[in-house]
């Protein structure tokens, strides 16, 4: 198992206001597809995009390996991971 520790606006990582990711993601930004790796305690149910007026561009149950981006245009978008038991992470990911 693997713990990323970072401020919630991806920033720095000093302990007392951290949380917990339990998976990683790469590249940020990236060009044609993102790599997610996740904790073995974890199981992702979903990974949704959003555009940043909140609209949602793709949504993802299978594979959750890999997310696709190649359709999406140049940005900043909002990746929302869900995980079994109810926990979701939001990140902000650019695509180049």
């Amino acid at each position: 198992m693997f713990y990323l520790f970072f401020h919630e606006d991806g920033t720095g990582f000093p302990e007392t206001e951290t949380y917990v990711r339990p998976y990683l993601f790469y590249p940020n930004p990236v060009a044609d597809e993102i790599h997610m790796q996740y904790s073995s305690d974890v199981k992702p149910l979903r990974i949704d995009l959003y555009d940043l007026e909140g609209r949602l561009l793709h949504s993802q149950s299978k594979d959750l390996e890999s997310i696709n981006m190649e359709g999406l245009p140049v940005g900043t978008f909002t990746m929302r991971v869900v995980l079994e038991g109810g926990q979701v992470y939001s990140e902000k990911v650019v695509k180049k």
